[in-house]
């Protein structure tokens, strides 16, 4: 039986509250939560669905076997809950704090868990044990130990450490989340979207990968042997060499090399050159997207408005070269050199520029003047920067919100303006950089 007809099952054991009932649970909870008396809140095998817990402090809280369907928790406090075995259909959990919770054999299908902490909370298999119809308990007859966390929103979440061994993440969004050292052996990801993910020492062995978006992911010191990685999508993704044989024997998407391109390299720039001289009447732009460019000299040539978006351009000349409102989101740039490259209006977002070197680099916004007057800034989101050479750099008015500067050096650049919104900034030499109206809420510094 699968995981939704045995939560049906499960049904009948349960007792239903509404909103005022819960309110009361709440309340002696949370003088329970204080040691002014109340009473530990036991919602076990009960109906919560569509009930509101937003903002709600339900710390050690026993949810176990209990009905959440549709249920608001954006912003409820759940650490160390125990959600085993619930039924979470629907539900939002946007920015819960749900680190350390059990949440083994929960369904989670299109929960909803953008900005959600699930650091080092437990989503393993899981049982649960009801009622049977003679004295004592008796397992069910029911398969319901499968955590299934499928067509989910989970952009930005943190599940540092957490425990997925054998879970079902199908086609869901964990776009951003932080998966840091989480556990996935033989987790089943299918389709689902990990675009710009931390997996720094994930295991992810004998994981099913199939089509999975792993652009821009980080996956130094991965665990993915015997993981299936067909089809999957690793353009921008930083991994080592055994990963890169391990997908590249698997079918998985990687930079294509350039002599593979059909044209030659130089022709195409060549071609670009003359469609950005006549504006576009002949010509052809630049379509690079997914290239292997590292180490090439590119230095000094007009790539404004090219398409570089997920390319290989690791340790590459680009100084002096002109990026204007060019698509780099995803590209790898560690290492490169941008001294005075133009990058006004460029997009790179989740793109990698550890180490790279871009002293007096234009990022400021670019005046676009098509019948009315306007600006494109640059935008830098979720980039990783970490090192970088930025010093005189004119970054005024860029959008760096999340972006990784820790270590960078920035004496005299200019971020007048700038959005640095949650950017990590530890350990950046910020002598004689101009940060006036620019915006650093929740930075690390």
């Amino acid at each position: 039986m699968n995981l939704a007809t045995g939560f049906d099952a499960v049904n009948r054991f349960r007792r239903r509250l509404e909103q005022p009932d819960l309110d009361a649970v709440l309340r002696d909870h949370a003088l329970f939560l204080a040691r002014r008396g109340g009473a530990k809140a036991s919602l076990r095998l009960c109906d919560l669905s569509e009930l509101d817990f937003v903002d709600r402090d339900l710390t050690d809280a026993d949810l176990s076997g209990s009905r959440l369907n549709r249920a608001r928790l954006a912003g409820a406090k759940l650490t160390h809950g125990n959600l085993y075995g619930c039924d979470l259909t629907d539900a939002d959990l946007s920015g819960a704090e749900l680190s350390y919770a059990d949440l083994r054999g929960s369904a989670m299908h299109r929960v909803l868990l953008s900005g959600a902490n699930l650091i080092e909370c437990d989503l393993r298999d899981g049982v649960l044990v009801m009622p049977g119809d003679s004295d004592g308990l008796a397992p069910m007859s029911l398969d319901v130990n499968v955590t299934e966390l499928t067509e989910a929103e989970a952009r930005g979440a943190d599940f540092s450490g957490a425990r997925l061994a054998r879970a079902a993440v199908l086609r869901t969004d964990l776009t951003d989340a932080a998966l840091r050292g989480a556990r996935l052996p033989r987790a089943d990801l299918t389709r689902s979207i990990l675009a710009g993910c931390d997996l720094r020492h994930a295991d992810l062995a004998g994981a099913d990968l199939s089509g999975v978006d792993l652009r821009g992911a980080d996956l130094g010191a991965t665990n993915v042997s015997g993981a299936i990685l067909r089809d999957a999508n690793l353009l921008g993704a930083k991994i080592d060499a055994t990963l890169r044989a391990a997908a590249r024997a698997d079918g998985a998407v990687l930079p294509r090399p350039a002599a593979d391109l059909p044209r030659a390299l130089a022709a195409i720039l060549d071609a670009h050159d003359e469609w950005v001289a006549s504006m576009g009447h002949s010509g052809e732009r630049a379509d690079l997207a997914g290239v292997d460019l590292s180490a090439h000299d590119l230095a000094r040539r007009d790539l404004s408005t090219a398409l570089l978006s997920g390319a290989a351009l690791a340790g590459a000349d680009l100084d002096g070269s002109i990026l204007a409102m060019a698509d780099l989101a995803f590209a790898d740039l560690t290492d490169a050199t941008l001294c005075g490259t133009d990058l006004r209006g460029a997009s790179l977002e989740r793109a990698t520029l550890a180490g790279a070197r871009l002293v007096k680099a234009r990022l400021s916004p670019l005046r676009i003047h098509d019948g009315q007057a306007g600006k494109k800034r640059t935008s830098l989101l979720r980039a990783r920067m970490a090192g970088a050479d930025l010093t005189d750099a004119d970054l005024r008015e860029a959008r760096l919100a999340n972006a990784d500067l820790s270590g960078a050096e920035l004496h005299g650049a200019d971020l007048t303006g700038a959005i640095l919104t949650g950017a990590d900034l530890r350990g950046a030499r910020l002598t004689g950089c101009r940060l006036v109206n620019a915006d650093l809420t929740d930075a690390l510094k």
